[in-house]
């Protein structure tokens, strides 16, 4: 098995309004499982979700898989234990409240990007289930301070997960 990681590894600062966000920074490097997500977040939130989103076309993306986090405090957080697919090339995209209900850290220079859909899509449905999201506004030079890791998969193998049910 091998290490997979997609995602920004680092802090920065600033907020975010209620939107899904998908990072364009270091995609999946390999498919497998998801297991660790380190983010940074300025508010506490009662729902953040996050989500490997694969690219259909253009500017379009459907969620590949998800996990909902519930309520996260604020500062670095790491949530281990996760069971995320993930499939080389993927991205990572984020959702929650915004506002007074919650914040993720954003990376505002010296990065690739992010994309957020104008309408629809906005809610956490755009993670959590697989229907087609148009992503077509760009902020170049950002990105999400989440970093999720985790491992390959050999062929017909079984996660470890399953394995203790």
């Amino acid at each position: 098995m091998a290490d997979i990681d997609v995602g920004y590894a680092g802090t920065g600062s600033g907020y975010t309004s209620t939107n899904t966000y998908l990072d364009l920074n270091n995609p999946a490097n390999d498919s497998g499982i998801i297991d660790t997500l380190v983010l940074y977040l300025e508010q506490s939130s009662k729902q953040y979700v996050v989500g490997m989103m694969a690219l259909r076309s253009g500017t379009t993306y459907y969620a590949r898989d998800f996990a909902n986090l519930g309520t996260l405090g604020t500062g670095k957080i790491t949530i281990t234990g996760l069971s995320v697919d993930v499939v080389a090339n993927d991205n990572i995209a984020m959702w929650h409240p915004g506002g007074a209900g919650g914040g993720l850290n954003f990376k505002t220079s010296g990065v690739t990007g992010l994309r957020y859909p104008t309408t629809g899509g906005a809610g956490s449905d755009s993670i959590s289930d697989q229907g087609d999201y148009d992503f077509n506004n760009l902020l170049s030079e950002y990105a999400i301070c989440a970093y999720a890791t985790g491992e390959t998969v050999a062929a017909g193998a079984i996660p470890q997960m399953i394995v203790g049910m």
